[in-house]
């Protein structure tokens, strides 16, 4: 198999605009890490609900995907953070929220001086879990997505497995015919790459 070196670092950041026709889970959930509300008091700003203390990468893109604003946040209490999108001219928007274990995409319509939050056009995508079952041997599921890639990296970042998968809850991997060392999963649908690093003992 032909080996290809890459950062593992960018793909941590790696996701992508989403529409209602994603191929993940749609819902609007209760339990959901992030939440988007127009601001009460008015005007052209929104309030995210994100987990305390935990970073967090929010993007604002329209819906051509192109990226209009991009910041890091942390919430230091349950009332979140307030974005004013008072820049932003009537239209329809995409906020997105993720960080390693979550990715959630907002869709939010700005109308005059108000934000219009559609809680029906949500997409959430919580990370998988990766387990092991037997020595180095492990177990990725990820219930719900209609299509993922994993792909497997060696200690130094070379690549020694990828595969893209259809509709399945789980998925099995035998590793134990790789060298001992530390490997990186980075495995999930396109708009979202997730990453686990796991330890193979020989």
């Amino acid at each position: 198999m032909k080996t290809i070196r890459i950062t593992i670092a960018l793909l941590a950041t790696a996701w992508l605009l989403t529409t209602a026709e994603a191929a993940v889970a749609q819902h609007q959930n209760l339990e959901s890490p992030v939440t988007v509300a127009a601001f009460k008091s008015g005007g052209k700003r929104i309030r995210l609900a994100t987990p305390i203390n935990s970073a967090v990468d929010v993007a604002i893109m329209d819906e051509q995907g192109t990226l209009l604003h991009q910041s890091t946040i942390r919430a230091t209490d349950k009332r979140g953070i307030l974005l004013n999108l008072k820049n932003l001219p009537n239209g329809r928007y995409f906020v997105t929220a993720t960080n390693n274990d979550f990715w959630v995409s907002q869709g939010v319509t700005v109308n005059n001086e108000q934000v219009l939050v559609n809680t029906r056009n949500v997409t959430e995508l919580i990370r998988p879990v990766v387990t092991a079952y037997a020595k180095n041997k492990f177990e990725v599921a990820m219930p719900g997505v209609e299509k993922m890639t994993i792909s497997i990296y060696n200690p130094t970042n070379d690549l020694v497995y990828t595969q893209s998968f259809g509709a399945g809850n789980r998925h099995r991997f035998d590793l134990s015919s790789l060298p001992g060392g530390q490997y990186t999963f980075v495995y999930g649908p396109e708009q979202k790459q997730f990453i686990e690093r796991i330890a193979i003992n020989q």
